[in-house]
């Protein structure tokens, strides 16, 4: 028999106030609870197992004189034993009395007296609140249930709430761009930011803690992984696609892992795949992102009318020796090991990558680099016809540091005589540019040293290139929302 209904059937009447306060206690709550025989009415807070609540008890006198209420026990009992069914079902699934307001419990107590163990002598006033009889009475808007809890259920709801949310971003951006949205020219959106984001993190493994975690925070992590915002690499991948329809969404995130972190293949085992996988994809994916250089690196901005257009410098960059052709040539004088040098151009008045060439060895002089030259032999006269120099019209100049003094027609430097506002000028221009090779060196794999190309020379000048030009080319984007500071 169900313990309520029990309750209200037992026939032999309480032994105490405190013996019906047990039972009624016990059965809803599932513990134990006692107090003296003379204890009046009081306030309790009772904590149990991760529910908090405060049970407000009535004065409740039991007395052995006889009494009478309207109608027969029997159909007190009948009413009763009703009742009390339905709440036992609630009571079996919930384990505490449903909510009722006070003007319901009322009215129930009006309609159907509720007998809870009295005997044909005991009985319980239409009130319920004040009868001096057997008043047995809590009110269940005086206790409070609080849970403070995370489950994984919940966790995978907001997880697949959060893809409905980019899936509808998605058709609403090519709703937009289809009726002459934010991309003109494009059918469609493809790679929104915000999907981006929850794509590149879920790829990392942060699954569920992407719902937990506000917009900087994810933001902070998709960086430390890829190196650049997830708008950046929204616009990236929108060309990246448009040129390679054939490109894995999957292995874009994980090329710009590697160059961000330049972990070991075996390392990335753990996140991205087998080992002979990584290797191979990475090495095209690498060389897919450096062919997009020739729609961010032009030298269009030579028609502007400004006389004083880019500024240029060389960056070295540290690589393991090259043990099948070793010479002194390769010597890092910066970093005191082998390396290879890049010239680069930037724009002054636009964020703009203007120019890249190299690599070549350490060796090489700035101005021997700027002006075509291949090697610090001069005898041999090898001159790249395609150099900087011959693409800078006449009546343009760029700024450099002192190495670049040799060729003062083209190149402005700081000199001797110039008026301190001219030399402020040019030293911001500088240090602009060592910023921008700042960004560069935020990638691990040209900051740290390169140790791929094993095949020879110019295996490691090769794939040291298309990492420089694919790191270039992120830059490039990445310029469009975080720009270098104005000179």
């Amino acid at each position: 028999m169900p313990l309520l209904q029990s309750l209200s059937t037992d026939s032999s009447p309480p032994s105490s106030p405190d013996s019906a306060g047990f039972d009624l206690t016990e059965a809803m709550f599932g513990f134990t609870h006692s107090s003296s025989a003379d204890e009046e009415s009081d306030s309790e807070s009772i904590q149990f197992v991760g529910v908090k609540f405060e049970a407000m008890r009535d004065e409740a006198n039991l007395s052995d004189s006889d009494g009478s209420v309207d109608g027969s026990n029997g159909g007190n009992s009948t009413s009763s034993n009703s009742h009390l069914g339905e709440e036992d079902d609630y009571v079996q699934h919930n384990s505490v009395e449903p909510p009722q307001s006070p003007s319901t419990a009322a009215t129930q107590n009006n309609n159907s007296p509720q007998s809870l163990g009295g005997d044909e002598n005991s009985s319980v006033s239409e009130g319920g609140m004040e009868d001096e009889q057997s008043v047995v009475s809590i009110d269940s808007n005086s206790f409070e249930i609080m849970f403070s809890f995370s489950t994984d259920e919940e966790d995978s709801l907001n997880e697949a709430s959060l893809e409905d949310t980019y899936d509808d971003l998605s058709s609403e951006e090519e709703t937009n761009t289809s009726s002459g949205g934010s991309l003109p020219g494009k059918t469609a959106l493809r790679f929104p930011p915000e999907k981006v984001l929850y794509d590149g993190l879920k790829f990392a493994g942060y699954n569920l803690s992407i719902s937990r975690c506000g917009e900087v925070r994810n933001t902070s992590r998709f960086k430390a992984w890829y190196g650049v915002e997830p708008r950046t690499v929204s616009r990236f991948c929108e060309d990246l696609f448009e040129k390679y329809p054939s490109t894995k969404y999957r292995d874009v995130f994980m090329t710009l892992s590697w160059l961000k972190n330049y972990n070991t293949f075996h390392v990335m085992a753990s996140t991205w795949g087998c080992e002979e996988y990584i290797g191979p994809t990475v090495e095209e994916y690498i060389k897919r992102f450096a062919s997009l250089k020739e729609g961010k690196i032009r030298l269009d901005r030579f028609k502007d009318e400004p006389i004083i257009v880019f500024s240029i410098d060389n960056c070295h960059f540290s690589t393991e020796e090259f043990a099948l052709s070793p010479s002194t040539k390769w010597y890092n004088f910066k970093q005191g090991s082998a390396g290879l040098k890049y010239e680069v151009a930037i724009s002054i008045h636009h964020q703009e990558i203007m120019w890249i060439r190299g690599p070549l060895p350490c060796s090489v002089h700035d101005m021997t680099m700027f002006r075509g030259g291949t090697s610090k032999d001069i005898k041999k006269k090898k001159v790249d016809k395609e150099a900087f120099i011959f693409q800078i019209p006449d009546g343009k100049k760029g700024v450099g540091d002192s190495g670049y003094s040799g060729a003062p027609d083209k190149i402005v430097t700081t000199r001797k005589g110039q008026s301190l506002a001219l030399k402020k000028w040019l030293g911001r221009v500088k240090s602009r540019q060592e910023t921008f090779f700042s960004r560069m060196k935020g990638f691990a794999v040209l900051k740290n040293r390169f140790r791929h190309g094993k095949r020879g020379s110019s295996d490691k000048m090769r794939r040291h290139k298309h990492c420089f030009e694919s790191i270039a080319v992120l830059i490039a984007y990445d310029l469009e929302d975080h720009p270098l500071f104005e000179v």
